[in-house]
């Protein structure tokens, strides 16, 4: 499904460098799992292909910006759960 696709440059957008690049990376952990696709075109933007079901692809939305919140909460030394991997937190129904 088209509504299923999303490209980089959409889910980055606003967002600050450290937090583009802390979306990148955690896509790339999304991939190692199944939970998404990932395709480039003859230089075109990178696009995310989600898999599982929308209710579970919103879940991983959400998950990737509490992640981000998170994350920035840690570097700030507010947060004592900064080891915790996001990937422990991705729903088991997204790579279905």
């Amino acid at each position: 499904d088209e509504d299923r696709v999303l490209d980089l440059p959409a889910l980055t957008a606003g967002r600050s460098r450290a937090d583009r690049i802390a979306v990148f990376l955690a896509l790339l952990e999304l991939f190692k799992l199944g939970a998404i696709d990932l395709e480039q075109a003859d230089g075109g933007p990178v696009e995310v292909s989600l898999r599982g079901t929308l209710a579970a692809a919103a879940e991983v939305l959400s998950l990737l910006d509490a992640n981000l919140e998170a994350d920035a909460r840690a570097l700030d030394g507010a947060d004592g759960d900064a080891d915790a991997s996001p990937v422990a937190r991705v729903p088991a129904e997204v790579g279905s």
